[in-house]
């Protein structure tokens, strides 16, 4: 009879034993768990800020106005360098621009239509200034001269309207060209070599 309670309290031991492991593993697994409903948790609340960002963006920008162009002035071509733009005319009724085929393009501002393509320059027209009070438009480019532009009688020796079909289709061309700058320095060079202009020469009033 002894023989048998040792036995058995024995066999309690040993299986009170073999159940501690398992309780250890239950521990981790529910620990485990948590860590596994807190990541998700963290997941849910990263989700809602970034939908909440996404809320705030897009009610930031939907109130913002959009304000689109009014008119548009084609023909000229602004490729190589910065051309100036500017109002023309007493009232500014005109808007002016310089292109990359040495060409001063000039457009009505009411309606866009182009009004007059004067020969500006030997490669580029870049600045364009009118005087405050005469009717005087100073040019330049970038060759070493300036140009005066004023009303004359008789037709204009300068102007190019009435090739203006084929200069605008050639600038068109042109745009979707890649620039060369080796050509557009080779075109300075040229222009200061056929002035006379040497390279340490600078303008006098600068």
């Amino acid at each position: 009879m002894e023989e048998d309670i040792v036995r058995l309290m024995t066999e309690d031991s040993a299986m009170g034993d073999a159940n501690e492991p398992m309780d250890e593993d239950m521990d981790d697994d529910e620990e485990d768990d948590d860590d596994g409903d807190e990541d998700a948790d963290e997941g849910d609340e990263d989700s809602d800020s970034r939908d909440e960002m996404d809320d705030v963006h897009v009610a930031s920008t939907s109130t913002v106005p959009i304000i689109y162009p009014r008119a548009r002035f084609a023909g000229a071509c602004n490729v190589e360098t910065v051309k100036d733009v500017n109002f023309l005319g007493p009232e500014d009724e005109y808007v002016v621009s310089g292109s990359d085929d040495g060409n001063l393009f000039i457009w009505r501002k009411s309606t866009g239509q182009l009004h007059d393509i004067l020969e500006g320059d030997g490669s580029v027209v870049n600045v364009i200034e009118a005087h405050p009070h005469l009717p005087l438009v100073a040019v330049s480019g970038i060759d070493t001269t300036v140009k005066l532009f004023g009303p004359a009688r008789g037709p204009s020796q300068f102007s190019r309207l009435t090739n203006a079909e084929n200069i605008m289709q050639r600038n068109s061309e042109a745009r979707s060209r890649p620039i060369n700058f080796a050509s557009l320095f080779l075109q300075y060079q040229l222009a200061r070599h056929t002035a006379g202009v040497s390279s340490g020469t600078e303008c006098p009033v600068q």
